[in-house]
């Protein structure tokens, strides 16, 4: 896994980018061959509505490898950004809550691969019981040599009071140096103080055996806006595949600080034509200790 810490970059260049419209494919021979990837986007209506949920899904003839999710208008936390096997589409969702009476909405993207791209794909995910534990974790593992294309995660109850940490790329406890690296997912997140009742969270991994040239870039805090810039501090990490590589997924969390008080609004695959990993947070409380978001890009 290489390391990518990058110089900051501007809100409004990252801004600008997030809500880039247009689809995108990746093709190879004459220019009317059957694309071999495709995105799809969905979103929700811009309004005031307290819950909403999306799913983007994959066209006939495809199989749906990742995607993910992100808020717009409004620092509000997601409550899901996951792929569903069954529907062969990305799902997210988010509760405002209580937390503002602003305009919102909701964006979905899935990266669809076509039938003929052979990734021996399979869908697997894990859950912690539904209890009043106040931080929770869970790690889901591939099957046999699989390994990670795309993560995903979502929470159980809560309704807008529960923060995910966001996800990571990790061994079970019970692995050793024999195995390969990449091969499960860990999903965390931590209940708002006060919050009295109970709740979990399911992790999710979309599996399948890679191309060759499998990597994992990561990047950590690329953009970073703190007071007096604005009230409450905010963190972009932005990870891109080696040019000509696909982008399959995205792994990303939130490191430091206190992560009950941060809302993870952006966890993107494919947010722009580069094959490129977007996650974004904004603190809801001023004089954060540090914290950082780390993103990572899984390519192919």
């Amino acid at each position: 896994m290489s390391v990518d810490r990058s110089p900051r970059i501007s809100r409004a260049l990252i801004t600008a980018a997030v809500f880039v419209a247009s689809a995108c494919a990746l093709t190879t021979g004459p220019a009317s061959a059957k694309p071999l990837w495709q995105t799809v986007r969905a979103e929700t209506p811009i309004d005031t509505t307290q819950y909403k949920h999306v799913e983007a899904t994959c066209p006939a003839g495809t199989k749906l490898v990742g995607g993910g999710a992100h808020i717009g208008y409004a620092s509000i936390p997601l409550a899901q950004a996951e792929a569903s096997a069954q529907a062969n589409s990305y799902s997210g969702a988010a509760y405002a809550g209580g937390t503002t009476q602003d305009p919102w909405n909701l964006n979905v993207t899935a990266l669809c691969a076509d039938v003929s791209v052979v990734l021996n794909l399979q869908y697997v995910n894990r859950s912690t019981p539904v209890n009043d534990t106040d931080a929770k974790s869970v790690t889901v593992q591939c099957p046999g040599t699989l390994r990670v294309l795309s993560t995903g995660f979502r929470i159980i109850g809560g309704k807008g009071d529960i923060r995910p940490v966001g996800t990571s790329l990790s061994e079970p406890a019970s692995s050793s140096s024999a195995v390969s690296p990449n091969t499960a997912v860990t999903a965390s997140a931590v209940e708002k103080p006060g919050y009295p009742g109970t709740w979990g969270i399911n992790a999710s991994a979309v599996c399948g055996t890679p191309s060759p040239n499998y990597e994992v870039k990561t990047a950590i805090d690329t953009v970073v806006v703190d007071p007096p810039a604005t009230l409450y501090s905010w963190r972009g990490a932005v990870a891109k595949c080696t040019p000509g590589k696909q982008l399959y997924g995205i792994a990303g969390r939130i490191d430091g600080g206190a992560p009950r008080y941060v809302a993870l609004q952006a966890f993107i695959a494919d947010y722009a034509p580069e094959g490129t990993a977007l996650l974004q947070a904004v603190a809801e409380v001023p004089n954060m200790p540090p914290w950082s978001a780390t993103a990572s890009a899984i390519c192919g």
